[in-house]
């Protein structure tokens, strides 16, 4: 019989540390987007270093279609997305969820990959922030 053990049993740390029990931190990123067509790239702005990410929330005031990720992985928090106007949308099967993007700058953008309507784009993304350390180096978990 196997026994697993979470980081903070095998780096036998009492407390929450390297992320876990970490206060959860949110960035809302706000574009205004004109009618958008299909290789239209979206600029949105910088998660900090070492955030991994723990969810993520879209919401337009139109249609856009498209992918929403981060520097590597233009499609890791909205993977062939199609937004309907002023309905949140939760990431799914998030490819960067709970991963941590390492040392930035780390971009998050998107791409239109079919065409959309003229709006104003909030996207929220939510997470933590890792300290490296002696005793937790970083590895990157992507």
């Amino acid at each position: 019989m196997a026994n697993i053990q979470g980081f903070a049993i095998t780096q036998k740390t009492p407390i929450a540390s390297h992320g876990e029990g970490n206060d959860e931190k949110v960035m809302r990123f706000q574009v205004t987007l004109p009618i958008t067509a299909n290789a239209d790239t979206i600029e949105f702005g910088y998660l900090p270093d070492y955030a991994v990410v723990t969810g993520a929330e879209v919401i337009h005031t139109a249609v856009f279609v498209g992918d929403i990720g981060i520097t590597g992985d233009g499609d890791g928090l909205f993977d062939g997305i199609t937004t309907v106007a002023n309905v949140p949308q939760r990431t799914a099967l998030s490819t960067i969820m709970g991963k941590n993007v390492g040392m930035g700058p780390v971009a998050v953008t998107g791409l239109a990959t079919g065409a959309g309507t003229a709006g104003t784009m909030n996207l929220i993304v939510r997470y933590v922030v890792e300290e490296p350390g002696v005793a937790y180096p970083f590895v990157a978990a992507v």
